[in-house]
């Protein structure tokens, strides 16, 4: 790892401004003062075009990010991942009262192991509703093969006919997509395209439903009774037959 730049302080500078009036060269000026020449002649150039050695003031540079300043990124990110790295620099500035490139933000981020990527949409799930799927998925597990080869799925599908629904960027770390923080929540209403209802079973596929956008709970029903019953038909001779909806 490269170590950081050594400092030249004022009074060597004044010291090296010295032996140049004195008529000294460069390289003597370097060995005396034990720095560069690079260095040396920086400064002298530096003391004929400005009548100074010290560092010109830069105003608005960036500031160099502290560990505090680092966390506080990182925790806000943590914290709402759809946070945009504009919205994160104005916070940073407000909160600390410094000035810091958009870019060093970013490259904070990006060091954590996170990166800008679309967010994945998903239909909209509380937490109540995700403890009944988590024990219907448990329920599951240990069933064997016969209860499978007894079982038809259904589910249903919005698809859109103009346009699309639009992208969000999300920050995050690969494999983590689906973390409860990361999908853009999404409904299964609304215009600009068809709900359709498919199924499948081990025998074979089923029919697909157009399902009218403006079709309540009671006309969904009867539509699935209508319907499953001739995908069964088409797709098993058995009656001893459950369904499981998406």
């Amino acid at each position: 790892m490269a170590g950081r730049c050594k400092v030249t302080t004022n009074s060597i500078r004044n010291l090296i401004i010295e032996h140049f009036r004195d008529g000294k060269s460069i390289r003597t000026i370097g060995t005396l003062v034990k720095v560069s020449q690079s260095t040396v002649f920086a400064i002298i150039k530096r003391w004929k075009i400005g009548g100074t050695v010290e560092n010109a003031w830069k105003s608005g540079t960036s500031h160099k990010l502290t560990p505090r300043n680092r966390s506080f990124i990182m925790h806000k990110i943590k914290k709402t991942p759809r946070l945009s790295a504009v919205k994160l620099t104005t916070e940073l500035e407000k909160r600390f009262v410094i000035k810091v490139n958009l870019e060093n933000i970013r490259r904070v981020i990006r060091s954590y192991g996170y990166n800008n990527r679309v967010a994945r949409r998903k239909c909209f799930v509380n937490e109540r509703t995700r403890k009944l799927r988590l024990c219907f998925a448990k329920s599951m597990v240990d069933k064997d093969i016969s209860f499978g080869e007894s079982v038809i799925f259904v589910d249903e599908s919005k698809y859109n006919i103009f346009g699309t629904d639009g992208r969000m960027i999300v920050w995050r770390k690969p494999n983590e997509e689906l973390n409860p923080k990361n999908p853009l929540p999404t409904v299964k209403h609304g215009g600009g395209g068809i709900m359709v209802c498919g199924c499948f079973a081990a025998s074979g596929m089923g029919n697909l439903i157009l399902i009218d956008n403006n079709t309540d709970q009671y006309k969904y029903n009867n539509i699935m009774k209508e319907n499953l019953k001739i995908s069964v038909q088409k797709t098993w001779n058995s009656k001893h037959i459950q369904v499981v909806s998406g």
